[in-house]
């Protein structure tokens, strides 16, 4: 969307499904990430259970890069931890948070092999000491 700053008001410029092609059936979003480097965007989508991954041209419209399975069920929310190298999935009913490398280069994502059960994951951020 665009913005004026002036008035506060939004104009739609462009849309874009968070969906996987083909995907029939009920699904909701539950968070939006851009990356700290403002190359990519991420979507969570619940019921679906993938993640959405959107590269951001120089004029600012998407392009679709490709889904990736949570690995869990219902994703609330994810983060990035402070170097931007993992992102963390926080599945609300599979009781987990999952671990994902980030490729800078194309905004992929790649399943580490790590999670962490945690009952009902709702939030994550992280401190840096």
């Amino acid at each position: 969307m665009s913005y004026d700053a002036a008035t506060g008001a939004l104009a739609l410029q462009s849309s874009i499904s968070s969906l996987p092609p083909g995907f029939e059936g009920t699904s909701y979003t539950s968070a939006i990430h851009v990356s700290a480097d403002g190359r990519f965007v991420y979507v969570l989508n619940r019921l679906c259970d993938t993640i959405g991954i959107y590269s951001i041209d120089a004029a600012g419209f998407l392009a679709r890069v490709g889904h990736v399975w949570s690995r869990g069920d219902y994703p609330r929310e994810f983060a990035f931890e402070s170097y931007g190298r993992y992102l963390y999935v926080l599945n609300e009913r599979s009781d987990n948070v999952v671990a994902f490398g980030v490729d800078h280069g194309t905004g992929r994502l790649n399943f580490t092999g790590k999670w962490t059960g945690v009952a009902y994951p709702m939030d994550m951020v992280f401190l840096s000491l």
